[in-house]
């Protein structure tokens, strides 16, 4: 064999020797340096549970501050202006003679939701239970208020009502 010949003998087996080494070691040598950065990642996440059980905690609780702020709680938006009414109701000495059901419309891919009550009292209170509902809660916004001032002939009394549409978008 002369030199030539040699040579590409030598450059044909130090190729199958690189393949060979490759498809034997180093094709599972970097498919498990890949599972290690993947393990190294998971355990990175868990590593640090206890801050974000912590954090979640923290967020729950501010969550929950703010509910308690706005007067919600888990049930639903009709039930807690409900509530709130009752409670208003009893503190200004209003009384509730009607509570409708609310009327729902669509508008621009949107629920529109109009509450309908019907409230008595003087006229101080019933605005000032106006007033504590659009701007302490979240209920929506007042969009009209009709008052009617009724006589009792019973009781020789005249009696104020208000009829209050509140709306709100969902």
């Amino acid at each position: 064999m002369n030199s030539k010949n040699r040579f590409f003998w030598f450059i044909g087996v130090v190729l199958l020797l690189g393949f060979l080494s490759y498809y034997l070691a180093i094709s599972n040598t970097l498919t498990l340096r890949k599972q290690y950065r993947a393990a190294k990642a998971d355990s990175n996440l868990t590593s640090n549970i206890s801050a974000q059980l912590l954090l979640l905690a923290q967020k729950q609780a501010y969550y929950d501050s703010i509910l308690t702020k706005l007067n919600l709680t888990d049930t639903s938006l009709e039930n807690d202006l409900l509530r709130i009414l009752n409670v208003e109701s009893e503190r200004l000495e209003i009384k509730i003679k009607e509570f409708k059901a609310p009327h729902q419309s669509t508008l621009d891919n949107s629920k529109l939701l109009t509450y309908n009550f019907t409230i008595e009292g003087t006229f101080l209170n019933l605005l000032k239970l106006v007033h504590n509902l659009e701007k302490n809660g979240t209920y929506g916004e007042v969009n009209h208020i009709a008052f009617k001032k009724e006589r009792d002939f019973k009781r020789r009394k005249t009696i104020l009502t208000a009829t209050v549409f509140i709306q709100s978008i969902q």
